[in-house]
């Protein structure tokens, strides 16, 4: 997949990882504006990603090119 780019953030690490940047998610300076066929896929839990959609959006990404999956309790929500 050579257009394939990931951007791993990690709050805690004791070793360093290629494609990771120290502390929070910040995708302040990682949204491509230009191009449109860039899809975002996010992953984690539900307060996390309404965060990060929100700032996608702020930043002019449009709503079709956000996929997201939810890890955590809220998956579980259509059970309970």
């Amino acid at each position: 997949m050579p257009y394939l780019k990931t951007q791993l953030f990690l709050s805690e690490s004791k070793e360093h990882h290629p494609n990771t940047i120290q502390g929070r998610t910040n995708l302040n300076g990682l949204i491509n504006h230009k191009e449109k066929s860039t899809v975002y896929y996010i992953c984690g839990a539900q307060p996390f990603m309404d965060k990060q959609r929100e700032t996608l959006l702020t930043q002019g990404v449009s709503e079709s090119q956000i996929y997201r999956e939810v890890f955590g309790p809220e998956s579980l929500n259509h059970l309970i």
